[in-house]
């Protein structure tokens, strides 16, 4: 039964891409100094490609 296997490991995968969100959001809300108005599109465009991957 493979299929059940690949969907209960794709569980966490999509909680560690959602962590990984929060994380970049509170860096950018904490320090936003450190980003640069073309980082955050590049963060950006890198969060849209990662969550369509899901």
């Amino acid at each position: 039964k493979p299929k059940e296997l690949q969907f209960s490991l794709s569980i966490p995968r999509i909680l560690l891409k959602l962590a990984l969100i929060v994380v970049i959001l509170l860096l950018v809300i904490v320090n936003p100094k450190l980003f640069s108005p073309a980082r955050l599109a590049e963060l950006a465009l890198m969060l849209i490609s990662m969550l369509r991957r899901i």
